[in-house]
């Protein structure tokens, strides 16, 4: 069933696409943009996590416009975060490439320091837990491994290669 529009309704539909209420990006929504950054801030304060810059880690919220949304969304983040073990052990798998340029500004002995890092991972038969170096890691291995241990890969990997940024001198 179809009503008339009313004038007001119309100008107000105007008057918001003026201002776009996409929050994609600060450049393209400023206003609404920092307002979602806002609540985020303020619904992990709210819910006790730590919002505060000189405390790691740090917490921040995403605003979505509603409950489907946010499931597609942490379906894409899980997704995402599972993979990180199998990049990180194909960048430093690939050091040897004549045409990979990804990671040539750490040493041979960093990388096999990387590879050499060890990891607790199921093994399939038995459900049991064992540490094996990330270089002889399936994938079946790698993308079962625990969240926590997945977040914390990258940061414990650069800290055994001790390179924390330091660039190589040839």
């Amino acid at each position: 069933m179809n009503w008339d529009v009313t004038m007001p309704a119309i100008l107000g539909y105007m008057g918001a696409m003026l201002f776009n209420q996409n929050n994609v990006d600060s450049a393209a929504s400023p206003v609404t943009t920092s307002y979602e950054k806002e609540v985020g801030l303020q619904l992990c304060d709210m819910l006790g996590y730590n919002i505060r810059d000189e405390k790691r880690p740090l917490a921040w919220g995403h605003v979505t416009c509603g409950g489907s949304i946010s499931n597609i969304e942490a379906l894409w983040a899980s997704r995402n975060i599972k993979f990180i073990p199998l990049v990180v052990k194909a960048a430093l798998m690939d050091y040897d490439d004549p045409d990979s340029e990804i990671i040539k500004f750490l040493t041979r002995d960093q990388i096999d320091v990387g590879l050499d890092y060890e990891l607790y991972v199921y093994l399939k038969e038995d459900h049991m837990m064992e540490q094996i170096p990330l270089k002889d890691c399936n994938s079946w291995q790698l993308l079962n491994l625990d969240i926590d241990v997945i977040c914390d890969l990258v940061a414990n990997v650069v800290k055994a290669m001790e390179c924390r940024g330091s660039v190589d001198e040839k």
